[in-house]
């Protein structure tokens, strides 16, 4: 059976850091578009905004799909979040790989590079999308399936022996 963990913003993240914790038989994580840094700077304030007002309001990148206004809490605890699970990403050692669009509008491209220079992981690839979108995993974006597909059954055979004939 495959292990792997894998996600999306930060699910990616969250993988990263299950990765770094040793939970769980892993073989391998997949993030794609994985935060460390966001782009918009100004929700660093997030703590101070929210002495103020509980909600910012954003122009959505998919208006069926995100949210018109962010809550200011989970932007805290995202910030929290990303301050302890960059501390950890050193201690991941299994198969890794990074997916990062280079026009990503919520989370700072260079982002992905700081993720694989922090990773010990033998086994790391950072594949770059030429993406003006943050969601990168939609039906639009079948290479994406494939890439992290590759990497499930590359990295899943590395692990697990092939059935006997």
């Amino acid at each position: 059976m495959w292990q792997f963990a894998g996600g999306m913003s930060t699910g990616g993240a969250l993988a990263l850091y299950l990765a770094a914790q040793g939970i769980g038989p892993l073989q391998g994580v997949f993030a794609v578009g994985a935060p460390l840094t966001l782009q918009r700077r100004w929700l660093r304030l997030a703590p101070v905004v929210q002495t103020v007002r509980d909600f910012v309001r954003d122009e959505p990148e998919n208006r069926e799909a995100n949210y018109a206004y962010h809550p200011l809490q989970g932007v805290r605890q995202l910030l929290r979040f990303i301050e302890v699970y960059q501390e950890v990403l050193p201690h991941v050692t299994l198969p890794v790989l990074l997916i990062q669009a280079r026009g990503d509008p919520t989370v700072r491209p260079e982002s992905a590079q700081q993720i694989y220079a922090r990773l010990q992981s033998p086994h790391k690839q950072l594949l770059w999308k030429d993406r003006n979108r943050h969601v990168i995993v939609s039906q639009h974006d079948a290479d994406v399936h494939r890439d992290i597909l590759t990497f499930l059954q590359h990295h899943s055979a590395l692990v697990v022996p092939p059935p006997p004939p």
